[in-house]
């Protein structure tokens, strides 16, 4: 495996992680349950603090966990990247784009199932489990497409 191809495959994951994460930000805090969060949250920080205090530091673990998340969508991108570059000759399809939706595909298939544990475990009805199952399929086609866009964009340029 040639290093500068597979330094391509990083770094293309690596700006669909990072373009990637934002959504996926916005996914996870429309997923909170802000009520019983905050409640808890500030409970906790309420023992210790005053409330004004307690309230500021709610509003940094919540600023903190986006960032947290924006920061590991890169690096995860990185590693799908490396992924994509190892399986894309055994993918189907004659261009980045098809093999990056099999590719996706694949991904979703590893997800939902994850999710699928996780959410029954967590007593979801089966409406909204169906609803995660089908928002992580367009996560994963999202974050696939971009990572063939931008490795056929990144194989370019090494080229030239």
């Amino acid at each position: 495996m040639p290093r500068g191809e597979l330094l391509t495959a990083a770094w293309a994951g690596n700006e669909a992680g990072a373009i990637w994460g934002v959504p996926l930000v916005l996914y996870v805090l429309l997923r909170i349950d802000w009520p019983s969060f905050t409640q808890r949250e500030l409970s906790a920080l309420s023992h210790s603090f005053p409330q004004d205090v307690a309230w500021f530091f709610f509003y940094v673990v919540v600023v903190a966990m986006v960032v947290l998340i924006v920061f590991l969508a890169s690096p995860l991108g990185a590693f799908l990247g490396v992924v994509y570059f190892w399986l894309y000759d055994g993918l189907p399809g004659g261009s980045s784009l098809r093999k990056g939706v099999v590719f996706g595909v694949l991904c979703w298939v590893v997800v939902a199932v994850w999710d699928l544990v996780t959410s029954i475990q967590g007593g979801l009805t089966p409406f909204e489990v169906v609803g995660d199952v089908a928002l992580a399929l367009g996560f994963a086609l999202v974050f696939c497409v971009l990572l063939a866009i931008f490795y056929d964009r990144s194989a370019a340029q090494e080229e030239s």
